[in-house]
């Protein structure tokens, strides 16, 4: 397995999810478990708690939202290699789950 993987450090830039725009950004990725992270729908809405782990052959991550229409979302992601996406679930408050993907932003040279 890739370090970059079992480290979380794969996970670092920005995110977009193809069907609506919405973009995480990741910062840092701490090896306590916990990284800094940005969500933007397009205007940024605070996430409270970002999370990594890496269990299971899989690298997973959780992130809590919280504004105006986003108490108690969260989503629910794992690091698919084989396609470089972030797949999941999306958890709106107090509605039903979606099923989410994120591509990675390439970065400028």
């Amino acid at each position: 397995m890739n370090e970059s993987i079992t480290n979380g450090s794969v996970l670092t830039g920005r995110w977009r999810r193809p069907d609506g725009g919405y973009i995480i950004e990741i910062n840092q990725v701490s090896s306590d478990g916990t990284l800094e992270a940005n969500y933007f729908n397009p205007r940024p809405i605070t996430v409270t708690v970002g999370r990594w782990r890496f269990a299971e052959d899989r690298l997973q991550l959780r992130l809590d939202l919280n504004a105006t229409g986003y108490e108690g979302a969260f989503y629910l992601l794992q690091f698919d290699a084989q396609s470089g996406q972030l797949q999941g679930e999306y958890h709106p408050a107090s509605q039903e789950i979606y099923q989410v993907m994120f591509d990675r932003i390439p970065t400028s040279p």
